[in-house]
């Protein structure tokens, strides 16, 4: 019914995407022959509830897949509904370069690179040694991105004199 309908989006793509899905849901429930009462007691959720699921009201994902589950509908990918996959707000050139140096150091850390702990300098190096996009690379977006591995739980972080070595934890 949705799939081939393609739709140019103006408003939140989450609420059409709940919209679409709940009428999908409620002529499902009533091919299928049952009450608005049927899907409560089957789902355990409550009437009002059932109606916001139905109307695309509702923020909570898990009304609609126990709804789903008591009309045996496999919930739709959002692209079939039209909708672009492509967040709201794009991530910049300069994040980007950071997600990927925060990708490549990680694969460092998996590998073994940090067991014995290593300082912002040997770090750079390294990423330098592996490829000459990290040639230019300053200490401070290494620092960075080390701190945030440290806040996630990723290394940890001894001191050595002036310098603090990033050890994998």
């Amino acid at each position: 019914m949705f799939k081939n309908e393609i739709t140019m989006i103006s408003k939140k793509d989450s609420d059409l995407y709940k919209s679409k899905l709940g009428q999908i849901l409620k002529t499902k429930r009533e091919e299928m022959g049952y009450t608005i009462e049927d899907i409560v007691f089957m789902t355990s959720i409550s009437r009002s509830s059932i109606i916001k699921v139905e109307k695309g009201e509702t923020n909570n994902i898990d009304f609609f897949v126990e709804y789903s589950k008591s009309v045996n509908y496999g919930l739709e990918p959002l692209d079939s509904f039209g909708i672009a996959l492509v967040p709201t707000n794009q991530i910049s050139e300069e994040r980007q370069v950071v997600l990927r140096l925060t990708q490549r150091i990680r694969i460092l850390i998996k590998e073994g690179f940090l067991d014995n702990g290593k300082d912002v300098l040997s770090i750079r190096l390294e990423l330098s040694r592996i490829d000459s996009i990290y040639e230019h690379l300053n200490s401070v977006k290494v620092s960075g991105v080390l701190r945030n591995l440290f806040i996630e739980g990723v290394v940890s972080i001894e001191k050595k004199g002036r310098k603090n070595l990033y050890k994998k934890r």
